[in-house]
């Protein structure tokens, strides 16, 4: 089930130096005998050493005799005390094993981190909190409620509120301040050029309408059918948007990967800060894709936002696509290839099907998915990878895969998202979610060292996840969402 944050980091200043290096290092160790190190460090430089400087904290397993975090028979003791924790102050996780892997280079200096407080201050808890067997519950107490609807309000409307408070208790998130139902809008937005409209669905709060803060999420997937995540912010007094992104579904313009992210995002950002309903604070998250259009909408500091919370995504695209020279992440790129012209065919309930299928909800669906990336990741020439997954080229993807090199100028207005140096002039807060086993993640940490050296308040959290493992990060990524929400903008209730 979905665990607690691992790192919620906060300020390094302070820190003493570091003790001297023991001779044994958790990386060194067989996971048998010390688990492993899962757990996110804050550093100077590349990751490498965020292993070979972590601690293992496994469920049942001894903490070792030697290493950073316990004295070794290297270290000084002066006056009768020991030398101080690199470590303390960093919160762990336990989790499953990780190898070495070539990515990870370097060897940067640790900062000891002061954590960010706890999402949320329930007095109260649920035993099936984060559990199988708790979104089995929320779903049947949904069709109760649906069921119920038509023949007793009262008990309905009464059963609605038991299922709302749960969802709450089960994302470990504040408790919700008002039951009104929301009011949803289609609404157009004009970008710069004049003639180009993406359309959104706006969620407002019920009651009386006033100026509120706006969560924003852009997306490729479609935006007609009922987010079920709007509710939550929508209960706890945030707007809520979600929009397609330009040439996807209703919003006009051609699709192009990237190109168009930074002008769209920040025109969208622009429009929502000038409307009566909203206060002029926007947040943007958003998950892979969605994860760097949020990035990209925050890029303009002349059209500031407070918070990004971009999960499983990087500032910058041609890493992740040629994770080393002459290499193609084949199968991220088929997949979401696959995904992208799927749903552009499909209604929101058939859609709904197929992003179930990739994100393995539906296990005998994605059986037959993984079976067709792997026929088509296996054919040659790879130029041809449109034609065995779709039918039919994909421009897109072919102009990608004939630019294998970062400085051609193919990549020069479709790699970088946002600027996150100095030199971008960024100042909104920033928490990064990865996972250890996503390809999204060395670009990912490169990203948090660049914000942490331009002074921006930045925050990271990795867990034990692949990109396509959403059942398993969901959930924190959802109460990290939360806070940094809460403590950025203070909702609106």
């Amino acid at each position: 089930p979905p665990s607690s944050a691992l790192d919620i980091l906060g300020d390094p200043s302070g820190l003493p130096d570091p003790p001297p290096r023991s001779t044994v290092s958790a990386m060194d160790c067989a996971v048998g005998e010390c688990g492993s190190p899962s757990s996110t460090l804050v550093r100077d430089g590349s990751a490498r050493d965020l292993f070979e400087r972590g601690r293992n904290r496994g469920v049942g397993k001894k903490p070792l005799k030697t290493g950073l975090n316990t004295p070794s028979s290297t270290d000084k003791v002066e006056d009768g005390k020991r030398p101080p924790r690199l470590l303390k102050g960093i919160s762990f996780i336990p989790g499953l094993g990780r190898r070495r892997s070539q990515v990870f280079q370097g060897s940067p200096r640790v900062h000891r981190q002061e954590p960010a407080p706890p999402p949320s201050k329930h007095v109260k808890s649920w035993w099936l909190a984060g559990t199988w067997w708790g979104i089995i519950y929320l779903r049947l107490l949904k069709q109760l409620v649906s069921a119920l609807s038509y023949f007793s309000g009262d008990l309905a409307a009464k059963l609605h509120v038991r299922l709302r408070d749960k969802t709450a208790l089960f994302y470990n998130i504040p408790p919700v301040q008002s039951y009104d139902r929301p009011v949803f809008r289609r609404v157009p937005i004009t970008m710069r050029d004049g003639k180009t409209e993406l359309f959104g669905t706006l969620a407002i709060p019920g009651g009386p309408e006033r100026p509120r803060p706006t969560v924003l999420v852009r997306t490729p997937y479609g935006s007609t059918g009922h987010d079920p995540v709007a509710t939550l912010y929508l209960e706890r007094g945030f707007n809520y948007m979600i929009q397609d992104t330009r040439g996807r579904f209703d919003s006009g313009g051609d699709f192009f990967p990237i190109q168009d992210e930074r002008q769209d995002g920040q025109d969208t950002v622009a429009w929502i800060r000038a409307q009566p309903w909203s206060d002029g604070r926007v947040g943007v998250h958003g998950v892979s894709y969605m994860g760097m259009t949020a990035l990209a909408a925050a890029s303009d500091p002349a059209v500031p936002v407070e918070t990004v919370v971009p999960v499983m995504a990087s500032s910058e695209i041609f890493r992740v696509a040629f994770p080393a020279e002459g290499a193609v992440a084949v199968e991220l790129l088929a997949m979401w290839t696959w995904l992208i012209v799927q749903l552009g065919k499909q209604s929101s309930s058939a859609g709904l099907f197929i992003l179930e299928a990739v994100t393995r909800t539906r296990m005998w669906v994605a059986w037959d998915l993984e079976r067709l990336v792997g026929r088509a990741c296996s054919a040659l020439p790879l130029k041809n990878l449109d034609q065995e997954l779709v039918g039919h080229p994909v421009n897109y993807l072919r102009d990608g895969l004939a630019n294998p090199r970062r400085d051609l100028p193919f990549w020069g207005t479709r790699n970088q998202l946002a600027d996150l140096s100095s030199k971008g002039g960024m100042r909104c807060n920033i928490h990064f979610v990865g996972g250890w086993h996503d390809l999204f993640l060395p670009q990912q940490l490169e990203d948090y060292r660049v914000a942490r050296e331009a002074g921006l308040e930045v925050r990271l959290t990795v867990g034990r996840w692949s990109h396509w493992d959403v059942i398993g990060y969901f959930g924190v990524a959802q109460r990290i969402q939360m806070h940094e929400y809460l403590r950025s903008m203070g909702g609106g209730g």
